[in-house]
């Protein structure tokens, strides 16, 4: 009796033990079958380099229990899983990052998908200020490096890079290598679109107009005289636009000094004074009275005579019924005051005198090179047939 019970409990023992292992054996195959179209669905994202449909199929097989692991479905997840997350992070914001990647892990499959990676990366900072972000960490001076890590073989991804390396370049204060990278678009890949996006960008923001003297200076922008000058007149009136008139009257400054036989020159000497003037005001210009009346002149005439009483070129700027900017220059036996002025006027200096169209005028009397003397703007009324004098001298209130 004893060992016919021991047998039958050996048995039972082994039969539950399989029994286990059936269930176990089943389970695995049952996940097994359900697992495998969608390993083959992530599978299939991930040799398309398409990381953002592979990665929560992965996580979703990952995360079941898997006591037998048929078809090392769980173990591949993880694996190419962990591809994705390098891929992911190194594709993320930076093209330095990129680089990286390739540097790092040139194991990883999907480094045959960077230089599409280094296309969507540039392609997405479009008109926005993300080249600041994405090309951060020397990326635009890192060029050959990027082309032999295979990042930018495609022509349109390297002319984006071009492009966006010159704002960024710009905008780091680097405008000698900012200015080559537009020299090397429109050289040598003029009809590409992206040379045409450049062209328009011109005509459109003041991106690139602080590049205005470089370009008149360059055999590349200089090909086509007609279009550089246009240049110039657009940039002009986009700062204009945005308020910036020291810009736009500096930018005038250069065109009448490059294109002394333009049509537009006419018209951009109308258009200066009134910049120069706003320009004044908006740097938080004084207010100075207009001058005495000291004569006569001829009938239809308001002669306004003025002495520069100091030791700096002095531009005398008039808008109203005449557009007139003025240089006086300086007077060489004169002195710049500290704290007061003279009681009257010295006497010493060059004389201007304009004869200008009786009416209302809006006036500018400043320095023409030293940025730290306070410029003066004022409101002016000369009825004709009359003679104003006035004289200009320098008090400081600093030592020098």
């Amino acid at each position: 009796m004893n060992s016919s019970t021991g047998k039958t409990n050996g048995t039972g023992c082994f039969v539950l033990i399989g029994i286990i292992l059936l269930g176990v054996f089943i389970h695995g195959l049952v996940r097994y079958f359900s697992d495998k179209p969608l390993y083959e669905e992530a599978h299939t994202a991930f040799l398309q380099g398409d990381c953002d449909t592979a990665e929560p199929v992965y996580n979703e097989i990952i995360q079941k229990v898997h006591i037998f692991d048929f078809g090392k479905i769980k173990a591949n997840s993880k694996v190419e899983s962990s591809y994705c997350d390098e891929f992911t992070f190194a594709t993320n914001s930076q093209l330095m990052f990129i680089y990286d990647f390739t540097i790092e892990h040139p194991e990883n499959p999907l480094i045959e998908f960077v230089d599409d990676e280094a296309a969507q990366l540039l392609e997405s900072i479009g008109e926005t200020e993300e080249y600041v972000t994405v090309l951060n960490n020397d990326a635009c001076i890192n060029e050959i490096e990027l082309v032999k890590a295979g990042l930018l073989v495609d022509e349109n991804t390297l002319l984006l890079y071009k492009l966006n390396c010159a704002k960024f370049q710009l905008w780091y204060g680097e405008s000698d290598s900012a200015f080559k990278f537009l020299e090397e678009i429109l050289e040598e890949y003029s009809q590409h679109s992206v040379a045409k996006q450049l062209n328009e960008s011109f005509k459109n923001d003041t991106v690139f107009c602080s590049l205005t003297q470089q370009m008149s200076e360059s055999s590349v922008f200089n090909k086509d005289v007609n279009n550089l000058a246009n240049i110039f007149l657009d940039c002009a009136e986009n700062y204009t636009k945005q308020n910036e008139f020291g810009l736009a009257a500096k930018v005038y400054d250069s065109f009448l000094i490059n294109f002394p036989e333009h049509p537009d020159v006419e018209s951009v000497n109308l258009l200066l004074p009134d910049l120069l003037i706003n320009a004044a005001r908006a740097s938080g210009s004084g207010t100075i009275e207009r001058p005495n009346e000291s004569g006569w002149a001829p009938e239809g005439i308001a002669r306004v005579v003025i002495q520069n009483d100091s030791p700096h070129d002095l531009r005398i700027v008039f808008s109203g019924p005449d557009a007139r900017i003025e240089i006086i220059p300086a007077c060489e036996t004169c002195m710049d005051y500290y704290a007061v002025g003279p009681i009257y006027c010295p006497e010493q200096g060059p004389i201007g005198t304009f004869d200008l169209t009786p009416g209302e005028f809006e006036v500018l009397v400043e320095t023409t090179n030293e940025e730290d003397v306070v410029p003066f703007t004022g409101t002016w009324d000369f009825p004709g047939g009359k003679a104003f004098y006035s004289c200009f001298f320098i008090v400081t209130t600093t030592v020098y």
